[in-house]
């Protein structure tokens, strides 16, 4: 449940990123409000019902630091632009995008246009549920996937209601990824794909991680793995140690977090793999200085004062994304880059 409830806390930082100016999301807002009029559902007891309600209302008015707010768009824009990247390789064919640990994340609202798409999301049952009963309260959100189904009207519909929405363009249906032993299991068809990891391989053990790899690399003909996570750092590094802390406090563990955590680490964990894969890494404040434009740069320095600019960098520098890919190529500058033995970029 703890880990879960991370989820929470990165729909929170998009709301804040959103209404400081750093992002835009017209379904953000309406998704979040809506999670907060069915979140009750979730819960037996009137009196429990009344806290959920009030705790989501608490985090909504809570207010993100600047330094929070733009490493939330950092990581918003940089999956997006890997993700635009795939897209745009296989203008016409059929494209699937397999997010695992979706939670509430609007990304396959923001790309419904795309007609050859077909936007997959996993996660923990009671995530799903909520998610789906968010989107049935919303008329917009509803209008924008496709579908028509009653609203559980109490905690005991809620319950028993299928958490399951399946439409020619979206998949939501439940899977907890420690129980990942069949691809059938993800319901998905062999197009090319790319699977989206946004900060869940950090929370599962290595066995689960290099399953979920090793599975669907050998299922699919083209398949792609974009991962977003936090590194620890060298194994002197305080950062790691004070962040293995303060996720102790809560009640969460990251087992890779120091183990894999730096870029080089994270590369040679994935090589040994054997996934015949190209693999492309940089850090987040690699991001900001190389792929942003300077008008983009200028802009959401505007936002708000940030005077930890130094305390920026070093958050930065901790968290990474990786692109393991066949059959394209991402087009924007990585620190490390590895060509899979057999493959060609």
């Amino acid at each position: 449940m703890a880990i879960q409830e991370t989820d929470y806390d990165a729909l929170f930082s998009r709301y804040s990123a959103t209404n400081k100016g750093y992002l835009e999301d017209e379904y953000l807002a309406e998704l979040l409000q809506s999670l907060i009029d069915v979140a009750p559902l979730s819960a037996q007891s009137p009196h429990q019902q009344m806290n959920t309600k009030r705790k989501l209302l608490r985090m909504k008015k809570s207010i993100k630091m600047p330094i929070i707010n733009r490493g939330t768009f950092l990581r918003t824009v940089a999956i997006d632009s890997v993700i635009e990247s795939f897209l745009d390789s296989f203008p016409n064919e059929k494209t699937q995008v397999v997010s695992l640990g979706a939670g509430s994340d609007t990304r396959v609202f923001r790309y419904s246009d795309r007609p050859n798409l077909k936007w997959i999301e996993c996660d923990f049952e009671q995530t799903v549920k909520l998610k789906k009963c968010a989107i049935l309260n919303s008329r917009k959100l509803r209008t924008c996937i496709g579908i028509n189904e009653e609203l559980p009207a109490n905690h005991e519909e809620f319950k028993s209601c299928s958490p399951t929405i399946d439409t020619p363009s979206y998949l939501l249906h439940a899977l907890d990824l420690n129980e990942l032993t069949d691809f059938q299991q993800l319901n998905i068809s062999d197009a090319p794909t790319i699977v989206l990891a946004e900060c869940v391989f950090c929370y599962l053990p290595d066995s689960t991680c290099n399953n979920i790899l090793s599975l669907l690399n050998s299922s699919l003909s083209n398949c792609s793995f974009l991962i977003y996570d936090p590194m620890g750092g060298e194994p002197t590094d305080n950062f790691g140690k004070v962040m293995v802390n303060n996720l102790a406090q809560r009640n969460i563990s990251m087992p890779n977090l120091m183990k894999y955590g730096t870029l080089d680490a994270q590369n040679a964990r994935f090589q040994a793999l054997g996934l015949n894969l190209n693999a492309a890494l940089a850090t987040i404040d690699h991001v900001m200085e190389t792929w942003l434009s300077r008008e983009e740069l200028a802009r959401i320095s505007k936002l708000e004062f940030l005077d930890e600019l130094e305390e920026c960098k070093l958050l930065f520098k901790h968290y990474c994304l990786i692109v393991l890919f066949k059959g394209w190529k991402p087009e924007q500058n990585f620190q490390v880059r590895t060509i899979a033995k057999s493959n060609d970029e």
